[in-house]
């Protein structure tokens, strides 16, 4: 009995702490710089990798998204850096 009283206090001041971390790591996991982070950890590892067909369809595909979100905001006239017809 006395051994537990001893140590409730010293759980009392861990216990808050292993929360507060939990929460912190969670709201780390879920901020998009960190996602961004992993993404861009991937694309090297294929880099370094020499994996070039994973690398076209990945970058085709960005360039798809980014050629999409530039017209819907109303860039991306011919002619425009977005424009990758004028590169062809």
């Amino acid at each position: 009995m006395t051994l537990f009283l001893a140590l409730l206090p010293i759980l009392a001041a861990v216990i808050p702490f292993v929360i507060k971390e939990i929460a912190a790591h969670q709201a780390a996991q879920a901020d998009p710089k960190t996602q961004n982070l992993s993404r861009y950890a991937q694309i090297d590892k294929e880099i370094a990798g020499g994996n070039s067909d994973d690398l076209t369809v990945g970058g085709g595909a960005d360039l798809d998204e980014l050629d999409r979100l530039q017209r819907a905001s109303g860039g991306g006239q011919p002619g425009s850096a977005g424009d990758r017809s004028a590169l062809q």
